[in-house]
């Protein structure tokens, strides 16, 4: 008779695996009072997890507290380190600028003297017939081009101030960015006629020649 290993090599019917007498699947642990398998050591699931209250369970109310807080408040402030005082500023006799020329000033003054050193260097390499085709615009010139470009940006700056805020149409915002961009380029205009000093490039002197 054919058969697969030795004969008599099978389990008996009744002798099969029981609960809790065997070594795998957990029926051999030891389990707590909650039906869950118990924890090794000291740790133990009623003092890492609090009991789960219960539904028909009352929350706790009308806590109170016996401390006065703003006794306790003042207490500590009073405790309290005082803060140190800010160091009060130096008077201006003690300062170390004090009597002497402010460095803005010298600094300005060796601008201007780069300034007409260049001039100077560049007036002398032009041709000798033609003389200089530069020239230090005068101070009364000066001052009324900035008076006249500050009234043109005054008309302008009453144009922008005019259109409505609501920009629903694209000649609105158009019209917006063209005032904008007229107000900066008179901006920038008037801020380089401020300069101390103002060479005028003279192109009839040019044209003759």
């Amino acid at each position: 008779v054919g058969s697969m290993g030795t004969v008599g090599n099978y389990p008996e019917p009744k002798s099969f695996l029981k609960k809790q007498n065997g070594a795998g699947g957990g029926g051999g642990k030891k389990m707590d009072a909650s039906g869950l398998p118990a924890l090794k050591g000291s740790f133990s699931r009623k003092s890492a997890l609090p009991s789960v209250p219960k539904r028909t369970d009352k929350p706790v109310m009308g806590l109170v507290t016996e401390k006065n807080f703003v006794v306790a408040n003042a207490v500590d402030n009073i405790m309290m380190a005082p803060k140190k005082p800010a160091p009060a500023p130096l008077p201006a006799t003690q300062g170390k600028h004090y009597g002497k020329v402010p460095p803005y000033l010298s600094r300005v003054k060796n601008e201007i003297k780069v300034e007409r050193e260049q001039m100077e260097y560049y007036n002398s390499r032009q041709p000798a017939h033609g003389g200089s085709q530069m020239y230090e615009l005068p101070t009364s010139d000066k001052d009324d081009l900035i008076a006249r470009l500050k009234e043109k940006w005054e008309a302008v700056h009453r144009q922008y101030l005019a259109i409505t805020f609501s920009l629903d149409t694209i000649s609105k915002v158009q019209r917006k960015e063209v005032l904008e961009a007229e107000l900066e380029q008179l901006e920038k205009a008037i801020a380089k006629l401020s300069k101390n000093i103002i060479y005028v490039y003279d192109d009839t002197q040019h044209a003759m020649y």
